[in-house]
């Protein structure tokens, strides 16, 4: 069996509402971020820009690839997914910890 699911991903330039660069690609949008950000990138003959992504494109490789190639992105945390035996337990979760500025640590707020 062959499933055809095809997903479109355009990068449109904010100043002329123009298409800076397109890709028709085989998987989902958290792994598509950098491709498309760096083929605009190029296209727009540019040094930096700032990407403004919607939070299906949340992905810690694809942000940091962006970072690396002075594309600063903006982009919506996604919602936490349930827990599962595979996943994240709820334990872990981002909200049951509190970040320090001044010392750039974090703690629990917690545990049980």
């Amino acid at each position: 069996m062959v499933e055809v699911s095809y997903n479109l991903q355009a990068a449109v330039d904010s100043k002329h509402k123009l298409v800076a660069a397109t890709h028709t690609i085989n998987r989902n949008d958290t792994n598509a971020l950098s491709a498309i950000a760096l083929e605009a990138k190029e296209n727009l003959e540019l040094e930096t820009f700032t990407a403004l992504v919607d939070k299906g494109y949340h992905n810690g490789r694809e942000l940091d690839t962006c970072k690396q190639n002075n594309i600063t992105t903006i982009v919506t945390v996604p919602d936490q997914g349930k827990s599962s035996e595979n996943g994240t337990q709820p334990a872990y979760f981002a909200s049951k910890f509190t970040y320090n500025k001044e010392t750039n640590t974090a703690s629990i707020v917690h545990f049980s």
